[in-house]
């Protein structure tokens, strides 16, 4: 975010939600096996959302 700019809103995605559906996808493409989730950074939120909702499906 930038303050003082000539900007009225600010569009994202849930970040929780894309986890999911990554996860889903993955799960109904290969049911069977083990699965490696790399993270990124332990200090992006953005990460540890993407995360939290790809253990939701895990």
């Amino acid at each position: 975010m930038i303050n003082d700019a000539d900007i009225d809103f600010y569009i994202s995605f849930n970040n929780e939600k894309v986890g999911e559906l990554q996860a889903q996808s993955l799960i109904e493409r290969v049911p069977e096996g083990n699965y490696f989730l790399m993270g990124g950074s332990p200090v992006d939120n953005n990460a540890k959302l993407f995360r939290q909702g790809q253990n939701e499906r895990t």
